[in-house]
C-alpha cells in the first residue's frame, strides 16, 4: 500500500507557515469539515509544481478513502489544534495590550493604539476563520 500523502507531506501540512503550506493546510480543513472551514481557493494559482502535485495527492486520497484514512484525520485534528492555540494566544494578546495603561505601554500611546489595532484585526480574522470560538 502507497504512503497516505498526509503522512508524507505532514511537515507541510502541520509545521509550515509560508502561503503555499497555508493554502494546502485550508484545502485539507475545508475537506475535513468545510462547512466549518470554507476555504478560498484562488490560491491554487500560486501553487509551484511541487505544491500543486501535493494537492492532487491529497485530493486523489480523499477521493479515494475520504475521511477512512486515519493519517488524513490525525492531519487535520492536528491542524485544528495549531489553529486554536494561535487564535488563543492572540486573543491573550489582545486582552494583555487592552490591560496596559497606554501611557505606560513600552513605546507609548501611538505604540499601544498599534498593537490595539492589529491585534483586534488578527482576532477578528480568527473568529470569522472559526479558529476560535466568540467569548
Amino acid at each position: 500500500m502507497t504512503e497516505s500523502p498526509f503522512v508524507t507531506h505532514r511537515a507541510i501540512l502541520v509545521d509550515a507557515d509560508y502561503s503555499a503550506a497555508g493554502f494546502l493546510q485550508s484545502f485539507a480543513m475545508a475537506m475535513y469539515a468545510g462547512g466549518a472551514f470554507p476555504m478560498d481557493a484562488k490560491g491554487l494559482r500560486n501553487l509551484d509544481d511541487h505544491h500543486l502535485r501535493v494537492f492532487q495527492e491529497m485530493a486523489a486520497s480523499y477521493r479515494r478513502h475520504g475521511e477512512g484514512d486515519p493519517d488524513f484525520v490525525d492531519v487535520c485534528e492536528a491542524i485544528k489544534a495549531k489553529r486554536v492555540a494561535y487564535a488563543v494566544r492572540i486573543k491573550s494578546e489582545l486582552d494583555e495590550v487592552l490591560a496596559c495603561d497606554p501611557d505606560q505601554y513600552e513605546g507609548g500611546r501611538h505604540d499601544h493604539s498599534e498593537s490595539v489595532r492589529f491585534y483586534e484585526r488578527e482576532h477578528e480574522k480568527n473568529l470569522e476563520r472559526r479558529w476560535i470560538d466568540p467569548a
